[in-house]
């Protein structure tokens, strides 16, 4: 089976994970002598050498009392490697991902550097907007679709501004159909409309796409009302983050993780690997990545031990997510670094590491791992389409959610917990990440609060949180209850306490 081009990946999924390409399959006796091969070659390359229209609280879903979650009823516990196992130094990456898209811009596409030049405006970035790609505007959805706020370019639109654009509801079509089935915008037609940009590492788009924006319609001397602007947006993030260029030291960011790792990464605690070692005792622990095989051992090598995947009875790498959970892509094998032949689910093993595949193959694996016909399924990640909207809704596994931005934001009576990089992930501008509008007195929880809420069993803004705790310790989980807010831990984010 042919391996997909990057052309023809990027026309199914979303640019944000082109880093997370590539993992193949490794027997795990093979993974010492293999990891060493590459951590020396890392190490030459360092020194310069060479809303959702269902509910999750089904009968399928794991209920071990009315409202209440522990690790203990699990079988088979799974997670995400990036923002998840893996934490970055949120500011320096963001700054370092912003400067390469803007130089790129104007370098390579000819944009003028006017604005894209000017330093990181941290306060217009925010998880969650959504790119309207033809008209130059940037939205903050609530739960139904409606928009509650939009800036055109970064200019904030007065509301009198927005139902001029999207009617006097303030909903658009595409919008509204988007909460209703969040995989239309990843791969379905109106990915060629919109985009959400979700995570930290596309997080700089809004504001790029904002400014030259900004710019053309300054040129103009007015908005130019038809933009053509987000395919060379895609091509910077490309630049970064296209798999080939992480041996070939190409596009800047690549090179700049492994020249001064310190500095864009953290090593997770001791208290979390402890825990993960623990959970490895008892469960099934397995990893489903999208990262291609360089970059996720040299990231997991630096936070977890040269010895991380040891950590886990399976690997899953190149996996494609959200696709990976509704899809059917077999399990690859792989031969030195090169992709060999498609397997059966019969043919997986435990002690691998695989490329690409489907979530039911894997199931396959992970009920005769565990010995049960039917195991109870954990994941665990930080992107809410790709690790808890997707599994909520295609499969039978329950979710955890990583939401950074409630340490960031501050969290009630929990004063003690911070995060270093707040001010990149608070918004004066936009308000909290929690709520759609800017006054949370008065407005509703934000598209992704209510996700959250609908699609995880509980929220986390790290996974050191739930190191704290044994493996039988209980927590209270979402309910149906719009009043409630149980399921945050170890508190409610600020926005949502009022």
């Amino acid at each position: 089976m042919r391996v997909p081009t990057l052309a023809a990946f990027l026309q199914t999924t979303s640019s944000s994970v082109l880093l997370r390409l590539g993992f193949a399959a490794v027997p795990r006796r093979h993974f010492s002598g293999q990891f060493r091969r590459i951590q020396q070659q890392q190490r030459v390359q360092q020194l310069g050498l060479g809303r959702c229209c269902y509910s999750r609280y089904s009968a399928n879903r794991i209920m071990t009392g009315a409202d209440t979650f522990r690790f203990a009823d699990y079988d088979c516990v799974g997670f995400d490697l990036d923002n998840t196992l893996l934490r970055y130094r949120v500011g320096n990456v963001i700054e370092l991902e912003y400067g390469i898209m803007a130089r790129f811009l104007v370098e390579q596409r000819g944009y003028s550097g006017k604005h894209l030049l000017e330093p990181l405006d941290v306060d217009f970035l925010q998880k969650g907007l959504i790119i309207d790609f033809q008209r130059g505007n940037i939205l903050k959805l609530g739960p139904d679709g409606t928009i509650h706020q939009a800036t055109h370019g970064t200019k904030k639109m007065a509301e009198a501004e927005v139902m001029a654009y999207y009617g006097d509801e303030r909903k658009w079509e595409v919008t509204t159909e988007y909460c209703e089935n969040m995989l239309v915008a990843w791969n379905g037609p109106l990915s060629e409309k919109i985009r959400t940009v979700l995570d930290y590492f596309d997080i700089c788009s809004t504001l790029i796409f904002g400014r030259i924006i900004d710019t053309l319609d300054e040129e103009a001397h007015e908005r130019i009302g038809n933009y053509n602007v987000w395919p060379d947006v895609l091509d910077a993030l490309v630049f970064m983050y296209s798999r080939e260029h992480f041996g070939q030291n190409i596009g800047g960011y690549f090179q700049q993780l492994k020249q001064n790792p310190d500095k864009y990464l953290q090593r997770s605690s001791p208290k979390l690997i402890s825990f993960l070692r623990e959970l490895k005792k008892t469960k099934t622990t397995f990893l489903v990545t999208g990262s291609h095989i360089d970059f996720a051992n040299f990231t997991a090598s630096y936070a977890l031990g040269p010895d991380w995947p040891e950590l886990f009875d399976v690997v899953v790498g190149y996996a494609k997510k959200p696709g990976f959970f509704t899809g059917a892509k077999p399990f690859i094998r792989m031969e030195g670094s090169t992709e060999t032949d498609p397997l059966t689910p019969s043919q997986l093993e435990r002690n691998h590491v695989y490329s690409q595949g489907n979530w039911r193959d894997l199931t396959v694996l992970l009920q005769r791992l565990a010995h049960k016909e039917h195991p109870r399924y954990l994941y665990i990640g930080d992107n809410l389409i790709q690790d808890m909207y997707t599994p909520a809704k295609f499969t039978k596994a329950d979710t955890i959610a990583i939401v950074e931005e409630m340490a960031a934001e501050g969290m009630r009576d929990c004063p003690a917990l911070s995060h270093p990089d707040a001010r990149y992930l608070q918004s004066r501008f936009w308000g909290s990440y929690f709520v759609a509008g800017t006054n949370p007195l008065l407005e509703e929880p934000s598209l992704w609060a209510d996700l959250i809420k609908r699609c995880a069993r509980i929220c986390v803004p790290s996974m050191d949180v739930l190191a704290e705790y044994p493996l039988d310790h209980s927590y209270n989980s979402f309910t149906e209850s719009v009043a409630c807010a149980d399921g945050y831990y170890p508190a409610e984010p600020m926005t949502l306490a009022n």
